[in-house]
């Protein structure tokens, strides 16, 4: 712009022989040259360039505009239409409430000029001069605000399209993780399936001998255990072949008291505090086994993380149920907060980082959500789980 400034001021002065006021232009191109300079040095840093830095960038650049035209011809200068290509790199690039804040502000600029040489030609009567300037001027609002309006909409919907596809491209890779889990699930179910049976069959004859009565307990205790693994594997197998449909239905009550048994036979190191809101307890969902077991990933994450408590609590909320699993562990960095529960993603040393992600996944699936709130001192880490009302209507 710079470089198009000198030379249409030395063709007035050389070839058009018209005198211009060449200390105020020596002094507006000097200001455009040390700022240009001082643009390059700033982008070199390769630093991130915020809405409003970039604002600036073309305030500058429309301030030099204004300048140069006032004192090059005023609103007959044609160049005043360079303009438009600074409202088309607004609206390309800024929100729209942005990009039309800068549309207005070149407009007022216009309109300023063209006002002071109208009122300079008043004395001689309203000439076609006079008519074309306003001509200009008319010419100049309309294709200001259609660019703006356009441009503006167009950069919207491409941006919104890029944000689709982001999200698609994020499903599809926790879709493939997932797959590659289900297959895992499923060997990992057929190849344990025959220790466990044979385990089960000894533990049977062991119970037949003779043995002493700590013995007879530790012997049934394992049995149990056995028994407990291989329904696991059971229904292990079944969600890897998809057989546990998300249309079974529970009420919050049982799942509830299922996720209570789990932990008394678990014996984890914190038993979670579990407790309904009085008149929820009748609320039915969706979910069965699955549910159950992203719930007990997401309070088994929590125990890991606690200190000394953990709290589940359950109540509804319209057409909602609205979970929360709190603990007083330290919570997540910044970093770790934005990334918990989209990706493969651990903080234990001898965690797989699948639990919040197959939970994430199972949840959206039954078309709710999870949500981990920002964590500040002194404050538990909140996860929130919200899950549709099933209507039995």
């Amino acid at each position: 712009m710079l470089a198009t400034a000198v030379f249409v001021v030395a063709f007035i002065d050389q070839v058009l022989e018209r005198p211009l006021n060449y200390s105020y232009l020596a002094v507006i191109i000097s200001f455009g040259v040390v700022s240009t300079i001082a643009s390059l040095i700033y982008l070199r840093k390769s630093v991130f360039l915020s809405d409003i830095e970039l604002l600036s960038q073309l305030t500058i650049d429309a301030i030099l505009l204004i300048l140069l035209v006032a004192f090059s011809g005023g609103a007959s200068n044609p160049f005043i239409y360079y303009y438009l290509v600074l409202i088309g790199i607004s609206a390309a690039i800024f929100r729209p409430k942005l990009a039309w804040l800068f549309c207005i502000s070149a407009i007022v600029a216009y309109s300023v000029l063209m006002y002071k040489d109208l009122a300079h030609h008043a004395h001689a009567g309203f000439s076609d001069f006079q008519l074309h300037l306003l001509g200009m001027w008319f010419n100049f609002v309309g294709s200001s605000s259609l660019l703006c309006l356009f441009v503006a909409r167009l950069a919207t919907a491409l941006k919104d399209r890029e944000h689709r596809l982001s999200l698609a491209k994020e499903e599809n890779l926790k879709n493939e993780q997932l797959i590659g889990m289900g297959t895992l699930a499923a060997s990992t179910a057929h190849h344990l399936g025959s220790p466990l049976s044979t385990m089960a069959i000894l533990l049977e004859e062991i119970e037949n001998e003779d043995l002493s009565k700590n013995v007879r307990e530790s012997t049934e205790l394992l049995k149990a255990q056995v028994d407990r693994c291989a329904n696991s594997l059971v229904a292990l197998n079944s969600i890897a072949e998809q057989n546990d449909s998300s249309k079974t239905t529970t009420t919050l009550a049982k799942l509830f008291e299922d996720i209570e048994e789990h932990y008394l036979l678990f014996n984890s190191k914190l038993f979670p505090s579990i407790s309904i809101c009085i008149g929820s307890e009748h609320t039915q969902i969706q979910g069965g086994y699955v549910l159950r077991h992203a719930l007990i990933n997401l309070i088994d994450n929590a125990i890991q993380a606690a200190k000394s408590s953990v709290h589940v609590y359950a109540e509804r909320a319209g057409d909602y149920v609205k979970m929360t699993i709190a603990d007083d562990g330290d919570g997540l960095s910044a970093g770790q907060h934005k990334d918990w529960g989209k990706i493969v993603f651990t903080t234990k040393k001898q965690g797989f980082g699948i639990g919040a992600l197959l939970a994430n996944s199972t949840i959206e699936k039954l078309n709710g959500t999870v949500s981990m709130a920002d964590k500040t001192a002194g404050q538990e880490t909140v996860v929130s789980v919200l899950l549709p009302v099933f209507n039995t209507g």
